[in-house]
């Protein structure tokens, strides 16, 4: 199963990383998450112009969100914030891409580093 694994670290406090991800330059270009909770059926589509639906795992605001995508062959969407040394908090972006080929995960990773890059301007991101 191959993971897409995307971590950066700001300055920024955890509900302003969060807020960015779930704003619709983020996750929700097109949809919303913000009256939703864990159980309930989600469909947004996002700045990268990937679509999701399927089914919210985990809701907990500002630091974990888990997304079953059930259009992505099930796959498993999970955004996190933690806060690190030196007053930095990190968020990481992972996908446990189940059913995916290896050319659709390179291509999800590399549409996502670039938007992360641009949610988050001068944070360091890694992969």
């Amino acid at each position: 199963m191959p993971d897409v694994v995307l971590t950066m670290r700001s300055s920024d406090p955890a509900e302003v990383l969060w807020n960015r991800m779930l704003s619709t330059r983020g996750l929700c270009m097109q949809g919303s998450l913000a009256d939703k909770r864990a159980g309930d059926a989600f469909s947004i589509e996002t700045g990268a112009g990937d679509i999701f639906t399927g089914t919210i795992t985990t809701f907990d605001p500002p630091r974990e969100l888990t997304l079953v995508v059930e259009n992505m062959h099930q796959s498993v969407l999970c955004v996190t914030t933690h806060e690190i040394e030196d007053a930095r908090t990190r968020l990481d972006f992972t996908l446990s891409a189940i059913g995916l080929h290896h050319d659709e995960t390179d291509s999800f990773r590399s549409r996502w580093r670039l938007q992360l890059s641009d949610l988050f301007p001068g944070a360091i991101t890694s992969d």
